[in-house]
């Protein structure tokens, strides 16, 4: 099976924090493949990597080493502005913590995302409203 056959392909990642100058590895030489379609759980014990691992699919962190395509993008030459445009189109994170912008408003947080991407005003506006209601804010 070739990457564009999978939505996920993760090869040998690693990832490695410096905290003060000890060395904490996360990850060591993870492999992860998941086909478009599939549904897949990752689980494990507090501090196992899982959340280390999703922001490196999700394009929020890169590994140390290894490699990551997702739906056919290789992340590993691709800059910040490139990544967060692929993230706004094809990635949806629900964070533990919410990671909302404390200073704008729901609406504002919702339709952020749309406006990143250029999304004429009055498309954004009126998409937004549609999401709010569909949730009954």
């Amino acid at each position: 099976m070739n990457d564009k056959e999978l939505a996920i392909s993760g090869s040998l990642l690693c990832k490695t924090y410096l905290v003060g100058d000890t060395q904490i590895e996360v990850l060591k030489y993870v492999d992860i493949s998941i086909e478009k379609g599939q549904f897949t759980v990752v689980s494990g014990d507090s501090g196992s990597g899982k959340t280390t691992l999703l922001n490196i699919i999700g394009s929020i962190d890169r590994p140390t080493s290894g490699k990551v395509v997702v739906l056919g993008e290789d992340f590993s030459a691709q800059k910040e502005a490139a990544l967060a445009t692929f993230r706004c189109s094809n990635i949806g994170f629900v964070f533990q913590s919410y990671n909302l912008v404390s200073t704008l408003t729901v609406a504002e947080n919702i339709g952020f995302p749309m406006e990143w991407l250029r999304k004429p005003t009055d498309y954004v506006e009126k998409r937004v409203q549609e999401l709010l209601a569909m949730v009954g804010l």
